[in-house]
């Protein structure tokens, strides 16, 4: 599910809208390796790619994980634009667009995860288990959104935020309702993207949508 298969025909003329966007292709994790996992040859050149299609989007302002794969799509998607002569802004590093957004002790999710496999994120998103090193689903979402809610108030600019899977899937698992079981893992370069209107705040993942009361 590709980033602008996301992006409603005409969004710009409803308002600021933003978006959390999914870093591009990056290496494997290799058990034992600490070093983070960079962008593969082709996820530079998607991310660079697509930037030369936001130019539709533009000015674009765009914020990032402090993780070095999600910098570096967030400079490919720059490049790739300003190549097709649209103006984008690096904007620099968010704290939330992390994974400190939903962990509070790496070490011990590391272990939990090696202990639960793949029911650790059912574990955790239905929550009672793992509240004392993982933040629960409903405090991190709300965190997240928060970060895409209050964007919208800037100067008719589209924001693009460079994050993680996991940082996507709070969204989608607590206000979408949609299960990753069901669905699967978000894909490289797939977003959710937000907007206002009528008073509303609206959430858009590929074909699916939902509304969130401003408060």
């Amino acid at each position: 599910m590709s980033f602008m298969q996301s992006i409603p025909e005409n969004i710009l003329k409803r308002g600021p809208a933003a978006a959390l966007i999914r870093h591009a292709e990056r290496f494997p994790f290799i058990p034992g390796i600490e070093e983070e996992p960079l962008l593969t040859t082709k996820g530079h050149r998607d991310s660079y790619e697509l930037g030369g299609v936001l130019k539709a989007l533009a000015p674009l302002r765009v914020y990032h994980s402090p993780v070095t794969r999600c910098r570096q799509t967030a400079q490919e998607l720059c490049r790739g634009l300003e190549d097709e002569k649209g103006h984008c802004t690096m904007a620099g590093e968010i704290e939330m667009l992390g994974p400190s957004v939903f962990v509070v002790d790496w070490d011990r999710m590391m272990s939990a995860i090696e202990e639960q496999g793949t029911s650790f994120l059912r574990l955790w998103f239905d929550g009672g288990i793992f509240n004392d090193f993982m933040v629960p689903l409903e405090t991190a979402a709300k965190k997240e959104l928060d970060i895409l809610s209050g964007q919208l108030s800037e100067d008719g600019v589209f924001s693009l935020n460079v994050s993680h899977d996991w940082n996507i899937m709070l969204i989608l698992e607590h206000y979408f309702k949609l299960r990753h079981e069901d669905i699967g893992f978000p894909d490289f370069l797939s977003a959710v993207v937000a907007y206002k209107e009528d008073g509303k705040l609206h959430l858009l993942f590929g074909e699916h949508g939902c509304t969130v009361e401003l408060t």
